[in-house]
């Protein structure tokens, strides 16, 4: 490392305040490396190098800034991400599950809830038990999205015998 690469707080402060033009205005050293250790913790370090007290150096900086920005942007966005990993969560337990396509299920079977319910997988009843409140409609939502999921792979039970109004 060259002596050029290397910063010290007095650095810092010079340059504070050569940038406002005024010396007042400026915080002192030891409040700005008290802040600089509350902000970055155990990835910033002060040493003496050379005779150069309170020199900065960085451990694993290039980590602690992107894990950084990953949890601020799931702190911004984290009811989209948990929708969005339900529904990820929901199509693999979807796409997983078996069904059979080799006859399609009687008028009796499509008018039965409960047989008409035990088609769903358990994690899709679940959200639909949260989702929607009449137990028709969510065998009949769980159904068709069994069958959007799956278009080629199901024959679904679609629940026109059901009575939706």
């Amino acid at each position: 490392m060259n002596d050029c690469e290397l910063l010290t707080l007095q650095d810092v402060t010079d340059k504070a305040r050569l940038l406002t033009g005024d010396s007042d205005s400026v915080f002192s050293e030891k409040y700005i490396k008290q802040k600089l250790i509350e902000r970055y913790g155990e990835h910033i370090q002060f040493s003496e190098v050379r005779g150069r007290r309170n020199l900065i150096c960085w451990k694993q900086m290039a980590s602690f800034m992107v894990n950084q920005k990953w949890y601020n942007d799931q702190k911004r966005n984290a009811g989209e991400h948990i929708v969005v990993t339900a529904a990820k969560l929901l199509r693999a337990t979807i796409r997983g599950a078996s069904y059979n396509t080799d006859f399609y299920p009687s008028t009796a079977d499509v008018q039965d809830t409960d047989c008409a319910n035990q088609w769903l997988p358990s994690l899709l009843q679940l959200f639909m038990h949260h989702l929607i409140c009449p137990s028709v409609k969510k065998t009949a939502v769980g159904h068709y999205i069994v069958q959007a999921v799956r278009p080629k792979t199901t024959v679904a039970p679609i629940p026109f015998a059901l009575g939706l109004q």
